[in-house]
Formats: C-alpha cells, structure tokens, sequence
C-alpha cells in the first residue's frame, strides 16, 4: 500500500512538474493609477498589479520609489508585506496591492512631478530574473480661493456711515 501511495505521489508530481516546465515563467508589475492628482498637504495611495507566472517560485528581493523633490515616497508597508518576510510567488496574480504612497508637503509649487517605482524578483531566489522600472505621474494643484464677500456687519457699518454723511451734509445745507 505504501509503495502504491509513493508511486501515485511520484506520478502526480511528475506531472505538475512537466506541465509547468513547459511555461516560460514570467515575473510582471504595473501601476493601476499610474496618473493622479492632488493639492498640498496630500497623500496619494498608488496600487497595482503583480504577475508572477510560469514554472518555479518568485520571490521580490527589493522594491525602490523615486520621486521628485520636494514629494516623499513611502513604500515601508510594501516592503514589510512582501520582502520583510519573503512571500513566494507562484503562478499568482495579485490585484489592487498597495504599492506605495506619495506625501505632497504644503509648500509644494503647482506643476507636474513624476516618479518611478521599481520591484526586482528572483525566480527560485536565483538572481533578479523579473526588474523594471514603471513610471507614474502627479499633478498638483492648488484650489482657487472663494473671493471674498464682506461680512454683514461691515455693510451695515458702511451704510451707517454713509447715512451720517448724508444727514450731516443736509444739516449743514439747512444752517
């Protein structure tokens, strides 16, 4: 019975293995809201999806975020996910993963800022088999000021005055 068990188990092993050896393993990423907006003081959250196909086991060795000055990236819960504690890959497909987040400090002028974030993999924690760089973008821009509207006490301050002056005017016309 055990030799029947062993022999079962090396047949079904035999055939995932050359089922799989078959597929070229792939190791891919994307941005999904590579293209954001904001105002000062904000934090932007980037998602994306990861691909990790084919025979053997990937493994992310080290994600990096650049980011143009004066914006701060911070991929620190990324990196405690997915390589702090080294999570294998293996014909996965994860969807909407946080990436990494972009702080827009308040004193940041409105134009156009861009950055890259970049994921390097090891296929069986051999080499950086699956590494680019993907590039995202964030315009910021400052909200117009609502103009201004006197307030009521200042009208009726100003229509008070006005009314003296006229009434003083008359007073004077009558003397």
């Amino acid at each position: 019975m055990k030799q029947a068990n062993l022999l079962a188990t090396l047949f079904v092993g035999a055939a995932v293995a050359s089922a799989n050896a078959g597929s070229t393993p792939t190791f891919s990423y994307t941005i999904t809201d590579a293209n954001q907006a904001a105002t000062s003081g904000d934090t932007l959250q980037f998602h994306g999806t990861i691909s990790a196909l084919g025979a053997g086991t990937w493994t992310i060795l080290s994600a990096l975020t650049s980011v143009d000055s004066p914006l701060v990236a911070d991929d620190s819960w990324f990196v405690a996910t997915y390589i702090t504690p080294a999570v294998p890959l293996n014909n996965a497909v994860l969807s909407n993963v946080p990436l990494f987040s972009v702080y827009v400090p308040a004193s940041t002028p409105t134009g156009n800022y861009t950055g890259t974030f970049s994921m390097f993999a090891g296929l069986n924690i051999i080499g950086t088999d699956g590494s680019n760089q993907v590039p995202f973008d964030i315009k910021v821009t400052h909200p117009t000021p609502p103009p201004t509207v006197p307030a009521p006490a200042a009208l009726v301050s100003f229509g008070a005055g006005l009314f003296g002056a006229a009434r003083r005017r008359r007073c004077q016309r009558a003397n």
